[in-house]
């Protein structure tokens, strides 16, 4: 049986490259066209970080106010799992981002360590901006998080592979339950936007969910009047108006199997941002015998 020919490797290939006088190019890791939109795109979500962390960029100190003692300030006094949470997401996609910028053939390390530093650095400069602004408070926690959450967003790319074979079969999934175009494209992200939206965890500004006298599921009420049919019927409305447009955007013949994925992955996602943010009054509210019965009804 003849022997099985071996492919030679890259560095074989620059070895024999050398020795022949000819040029092998390397293999890129992130091809030209990604690379443009990377920048594209990092370009934005800086931009996006710059306008909500020193807005209204009106008020600024002198420049010789800036002082580093922030950096070494006590922790603050009150820290939220909301606020960690959101800082740590926030700054997620950028790390991936500039991981992907930096990455090099064979050193997935060094796109990993520039992406985290980078992100890092900008929230330095944020913070420190924020210092030379009058109602804001430039926060060493905040940075740290923020670092973390750089640094999480570049230890992804380690497996970008999957994450591409990821995206791909959702965007079969994707052509499968919704139609094509660019209105619908535009609709799926408003409606990845009220998903979002429901790790705010609050049912109203300003108003908490004991504010609402909301009843326990296993403590049905004595009489109609211990029930809040005005949360019921905001909730109601609420799931009424989301399966409205969901169903403009779902392909003919997916209404009702798509309707029921959407209601139940609506109650999943508050239930679970309740359970991971450890909210237990958010919990009761949303395992509450009104909110159930308005996204059933």
């Amino acid at each position: 049986k003849p022997a099985r020919k071996s492919t030679p490797c890259y560095r074989e290939l620059r070895q024999q490259d050398h020795e022949n006088g000819t040029a092998h190019p390397a293999p890129m890791t992130v091809d030209p066209t990604t690379k443009a939109r990377l920048k594209g795109f990092i370009a934005l979500y800086v931009l996006l970080l710059t306008i909500g962390s020193l807005y209204p960029f009106t008020g600024w100190s002198p420049l010789t106010d800036w002082s580093p003692g922030f950096l070494t300030d006590a922790w603050p006094r009150y820290i939220t799992r909301t606020d960690l949470a959101t800082n740590l997401l926030i700054y997620l996609p950028l790390g991936y981002a500039l991981a992907r910028w930096f990455s090099r053939p064979g050193h997935g390390a060094h796109g990993v360590i520039a992406g985290a530093f980078s992100g890092l650095g900008l929230s330095l400069l944020l913070e420190s901006g924020q210092q030379l602004l009058p109602g804001r408070i430039a926060s060493n926690l905040d940075m740290l998080v923020n670092g973390l959450g750089a640094l999480s967003g570049a230890l992804l790319t380690l497996h970008h592979g999957r994450w591409v074979r990821a995206g791909r079969s959702l965007h079969r999934w994707r052509d499968r339950w919704f139609l094509s175009g660019i209105f619908a494209n535009f609709g799926l992200v408003l409606l990845a936007f009220w998903f979002l939206a429901q790790f705010a965890l609050l049912p109203f500004p300003g108003q908490g969910w004991l504010d609402l006298y909301l009843r326990p599921i296993d403590n049905p009420p004595g009489r109609l009047d211990q029930i809040n049919f005005s949360w019921l019927a905001s909730v109601w409305l609420e799931m009424l108006t989301l399966g409205a447009f969901a169903a403009n955007l779902l392909r003919p013949g997916r209404y009702v199997s798509g309707m029921l994925l959407l209601v139940a992955l609506a109650f999943v996602m508050k239930l679970l941002a309740a359970t991971i943010l450890l909210k237990l009054k958010v919990v009761g509210g949303v395992l509450s015998l009104e909110t159930l019965g308005g996204f059933l009804l």
